[in-house]
């Protein structure tokens, strides 16, 4: 329903009643993110990570960091939930949360992407699943994202969704 607010009401009463609840902290945390509020997210991300690594915790973190052009901080969460990742689709989003701060961070992301391309290859079944690129995308349409960064960040999300492929990146 987008009631972000309201939700992250009654989720700041259940961690009232249940300080130590991941599941609770994550929550408000991405709550915080879907309104714009990333300092608050992060703040969020930071205390159930405290509590317990979590993988797609450090993914929204990664994310938040993003969004807020703090691309040193988001470079290090992308990593550290690759290393955490088990699974091709973790570590394909992991992968691409890194390759995406590398462009935004003007640093070297090709051999980031070439890894990418080769998990897609080597696992033709890939599948994103339920994994948005909505709020990513919403913070790069901010006119201080050069748009030929924003492009190709679109264009990487379109070759995790299978809309193009590796060999037309």
């Amino acid at each position: 329903m987008k009631k972000y607010d309201l939700a992250i009401n009654d989720l700041k009463e259940a961690e009232r009643l249940n300080p130590n609840s991941v599941s609770t902290l994550s929550n408000i945390g991405l709550s915080y993110g879907k309104m714009g509020n990333f300092d608050s997210a992060i703040e969020y991300y930071l205390k159930a990570i405290e509590k317990q690594k979590r993988l797609s915790t450090i993914m929204n973190l990664s994310e938040a960091y993003i969004c807020k052009r703090d691309y040193t901080s988001a470079e290090r969460w992308a990593n550290e939930s690759y290393s955490m990742s088990t699974d091709i689709r973790d570590k394909v989003i992991s992968k691409f949360l890194l390759v995406t701060t590398l462009i935004l961070s003007n640093k070297e992301y090709k051999l980031e992407l070439k890894s990418i391309i080769n998990m897609l290859r080597d696992n033709p079944d890939f599948e994103i699943g339920t994994w948005s690129s909505e709020e990513l995308l919403g913070c790069l349409a901010d006119p201080s994202v050069p748009q030929e960064k924003t492009v190709l960040v679109k264009k990487l999300i379109a070759l995790l969704k299978k809309e193009i492929s590796p060999e037309n990146f």
